[in-house]
């Protein structure tokens, strides 16, 4: 009989450590939506000042940057697996805080392409890198509870950035400043600059953090590919479904983010800095609340013995959601359709402490790092992706008309909630065995 993993037999650092880093972490996760997400309150102007399309824009705001995350995510992982985790995330800090302040130095389409692939590749650093510390700090049965936690950040960060974004529109509007390179600034240009720079302290912030001793990593650190590579092929069916329900999931919430204010724009007549404080807030409230109550459920189950408990978060949490997705672009009153919309955030959010906390489970430690950067490569490929570029081609090509947007909101959220719960409801038994998988792993050097 095999002995058990090495986690069972050693105490876990003090629960204040752990709660400190998750705290650092979340901060860093809350300042990088605030620099991913920005761009969603810019659209118009940009499309004005750039001459752009909606497909453009969606293709800046996704595809770019998915590729890059995914692309170089895998490396970076390795990297991660290897070295310090802490160092690394605060190099991310910095360089995805860079170019975003440089974004308001863009002038032609193609910077600003240039400066979103730096948002990318320093971005590329956060969630491999969390992953692995979290999984050093927290046992299981308490890990989602703490990425649910730390994935709050992914809503307090894009409140913040609309609600923040909307503030500075207002203050930086007739605000006439001249910088190098560009000459006399826009609004948007101040907005970036403003947004960006303050995440250069988040980054020497991050270094008061302890790294975490490593734990269940029976070889050496930093297993051979073939390893990884021969753990996944043996458990391709749980990752491969879980990967795709909860790469739709994003699809959904990038898709319905990144358009939503223009939505209330052409659909309401209300301006980017109105509309932008209101989804703010919405989403500053409801989506904490919901990544840490999806996290603290899931937490439960398990305990309970529930071994699927965080595939189930995402099963129902994606099959709820396809009721308000539809609703709130049909509702004639923008305030009712507000109120929906609440809804949207708080039952989509549920998912994400939930689901980076079930690849931890169901991975060995060694390889925690690159696991993580694949699964979060492909639910970006997939979400980012093609989430918010899908909405802009419905846009331009089907749904031309500025009140007939709402269609290309309920044909996105609708087709992409129902087939989430599909791949989640695939993935529950083959989960089950790589967790179990994962508990009695050991490197080939090991047998």
């Amino acid at each position: 009989m095999d002995e058990k993993p090495q986690q069972d037999q050693t105490a876990y650092p003090p629960a204040r450590a752990g709660w400190y880093a998750v705290s650092i972490l979340l901060v860093a996760y809350v300042f990088s939506f605030v620099d991913r997400q920005i761009l969603s309150l810019l659209v118009e102007p940009i499309q004005k000042d750039l001459g752009v399309n909606d497909t453009q824009m969606g293709v800046l705001h996704g595809l770019t940057f998915a590729i890059f995350y995914s692309v170089l995510g895998l490396p970076i992982a390795r990297f991660v697996d290897r070295s310090n985790r802490r160092n690394v995330i605060a190099i991310g800090i910095a360089l995805w805080s860079f170019a975003t302040a440089f974004s308001g130095l863009s002038v032609r389409y193609f910077q600003l392409f240039l400066a979103r692939i730096g948002v990318a590749v320093g971005e590329a650093t956060l969630l491999p890198g969390t992953s692995s510390i979290v999984a050093d700090y927290f046992e299981p049965k308490r890990r989602a509870l703490a990425m649910g936690v730390f994935a709050s950040g992914l809503y307090i960060g894009a409140g913040l950035a609309f609600i923040g974004g909307g503030l500075l529109i207002r203050a930086f509007e007739g605000v006439q400043i001249t910088l190098p390179i560009i000459g006399e600034a826009a609004t948007w240009h101040l907005v970036f600059i403003a947004i960006g720079l303050p995440g250069l302290l988040v980054a020497l912030l991050t270094l008061t953090m302890k790294e975490p001793e490593r734990r269940d990593n029976h070889g050496p650190k930093g297993v051979p590919l073939g390893d990884v590579s021969a753990y996944f092929k043996n458990n391709n069916r749980a990752y491969i479904w879980f990967i795709l329900g909860a790469g739709l999931a994003v699809l959904v919430g990038q898709a319905t983010g990144f358009w939503v204010l223009t939505f209330f724009v052409r659909n309401f007549g209300w301006t980017y800095s109105e509309i932008g404080i209101r989804i703010g807030l919405i989403i500053l409230v409801f989506g904490p609340i919901g990544t840490t109550a999806g996290g603290w459920l899931a937490d439960r189950w398990v305990a309970r013995g529930i071994i699927d408990g965080k595939v189930r978060i995402g099963l129902a949490a994606s099959a709820l959601l396809a009721v308000p997705a539809v609703v709130f672009p049909l509702l004639p009153d923008p305030n009712d359709a507000l109120i929906v919309y609440a809804f949207t955030v708080l039952i989509a959010s549920a998912i994400w402490g939930a689901a980076p906390a079930a690849i931890q489970d169901m991975t060995p430690g060694p390889m925690r790092g690159q696991m993580t950067a694949l699964y979060t490569g492909l639910i970006n490929l997939i979400g980012l992706g093609l989430g918010p570029p899908s909405i802009g081609l419905l846009n331009d090509f089907v749904f031309t008309a500025p009140g007939e947007m709402k269609y290309s909101l309920i044909v996105v959220g609708l087709s992409g909630t129902l087939l989430a719960a599909i791949f989640f409801t695939l993935a529950l038994r083959p989960y089950r065995r790589a967790v179990a998988n994962a508990e009695s792993w050991r490197p080939e050097s090991a047998t």
